[in-house]
């Protein structure tokens, strides 16, 4: 199903467009939002709205979707669209990559309109290619717009970070999250999954796929059996060496976030994993609560590193810190 940018970040949209109508619009914008909520999807609007040759401006801002720029971007054959991204999945973008897109930024418009470049995740870039990047953040060409994406703009070198306009992304409506998700995944999945990703929709839909429900399903296993003193961590962790560190975080965090909520609040206490609350809820009281929030802070310091970690050894140190919250809980 296509996402309908209006009532998923009509707000964004209205602020980029009546900036690019009053001339305000920055020619390098950070565009950032947590996971899932619909970043990349709505940077090839900014796009192609800035491509376009007739956009449409005030209400309900669009490219026009007819003029020839607008043809060329949904073919993606538009010769003034540039896009940098590694070169393949959890690896860097070098210095080099950076110097052959800034060449390409350099050259004249073909369509005698803008041009656009979108680095993507911008914090996927070493500190030399980021470095290689500022001078066409600061003076890009004429007509260029540079629009950079990042889940962790944190990890962004705060010179880069300086010379962007910000574009903050939030999580779309419920309403229309659900009215997304709900034919793809049937009605009570989509409530049930779109709680377990704290209302980011695309997020909920990877989950809702039988590998990843399998997935999380293993990993709860091993981090319940960790914190009530029934499993090795290392030996635990040792199953995780090759799993995809992002998502193994982002459950570990929402867990812990459930943890402190029953924590604090006792087991009536709203929470994301509701299929777990039998399992959370043991733990309720038993945990030490300032030790769970300086454990959330490993498991998002983890998450925001600007360098590639070593998952196993960071899913050791997650798991043994999980053995020592203090849990007297029985299985």
């Amino acid at each position: 199903m296509d996402i309908d940018i209006s009532t998923w970040h009509g707000a964004a949209a209205a602020r980029a467009s009546q900036a690019l109508q009053n001339g305000r619009l920055g020619h390098a914008q950070l565009l950032c939002g947590v996971p899932g909520i619909g970043k990349r999807v709505f940077v090839r609007w900014l796009a192609r709205l800035l491509l376009c040759q007739q956009p449409r401006l005030a209400e309900q801002p669009a490219p026009c979707g007819e003029c020839k720029a607008c043809r060329l971007s949904d073919a993606g054959t538009h010769p003034d669209f540039m896009a940098l991204a590694p070169e393949a999945p959890a690896k860097s973008i070098g210095v080099d990559a950076v110097r052959a897109f800034n060449a390409q930024l350099a050259l004249t418009a073909q369509l005698s309109g803008n041009r656009v470049g979108i680095v993507d995740p911008a914090d996927a870039m070493t500190t030399n290619a980021a470095n290689g990047l500022l001078k066409s953040l600061e003076e890009p060409p004429p007509g260029t717009y540079l629009i950079l994406v990042s889940d962790f703009p944190a990890r962004l070198l705060p010179t880069v970070r300086s010379r962007c306009q910000l574009i903050e992304l939030h999580r779309p409506p419920a309403s229309a999250a659900l009215a997304w998700l709900a034919p793809q995944v049937g009605d009570e999945q989509a409530k049930h999954w779109l709680s377990v990703a704290r209302g980011a929709p695309l997020k909920a839909l990877e989950l809702a796929d039988e590998e990843q429900r399998a997935f999380r399903d293993g990993l709860f296993e091993s981090f319940d059996a960790v914190l009530s003193h029934s499993a090795d961590p290392v030996r635990a962790a040792g199953r995780y060496a090759r799993a995809p560190l992002a998502s193994l975080l982002s459950c570990v965090d929402s867990w812990t976030t459930d943890l402190i909520r029953l924590t604090a609040a006792g087991p009536g206490a709203p929470m994301s994993n509701t299929d777990l609350r039998s399992a959370l809820s043991r733990y309720g009281g038993k945990l030490d609560l300032q030790g769970l929030f300086r454990y959330l802070d490993r498991v998002r310091d983890s998450a925001a590193s600007p360098v590639a970690l070593n998952t196993q050894l960071v899913v050791e140190e997650l798991f043994i810190s999980a053995s020592r919250l203090g849990s007297t809980a029985e299985r």
